[in-house]
């Protein structure tokens, strides 16, 4: 019998069972980035467990552009878009802004650039 050579998961072929991840709050990168006008923008971030989030953009000088998500985040992931209009509904301008998470124990804030055609 010819012996085999490679690799292989010895957890696996002894029945060791492998951790699980335990779920984490994170937010992600906005994709587009940037984004173009009539674009719209998508803004994941996940939650370990059920609880009150808010998602909100900022302009550079810290001002509140839109608030995006106020309430109960589901476990896991949620997803939100963002269509680059301020609160009235006006297209915002080209620049660099901020979108910030604020969920359970936890606070990140990411950037994203929006560019005009």
């Amino acid at each position: 019998m010819p012996f085999e050579t490679g690799c292989f998961e010895v957890a696996g072929a002894v029945d060791i069972p492998t951790p699980l991840r335990e779920p984490q709050t994170i937010l992600e990168n906005v994709s587009p980035n940037p984004l173009t006008p009539g674009a719209q923008g998508r803004i994941r971030f996940s939650l370990a467990h059920a609880g009150r989030a808010t998602l909100e953009v900022f302009d550079l000088q810290g001002r509140l552009v839109k608030a995006l998500f106020d309430g109960l985040g589901k476990a896991g992931e949620n997803d939100i878009t963002w269509d680059g209009k301020d609160g009235s509904g006006h297209s915002v301008a080209n620049g660099v802004y901020f979108y910030r998470l604020r969920a359970l124990d936890y606070e990140a804030s990411k950037k994203l650039v929006i560019m005009g055609k």
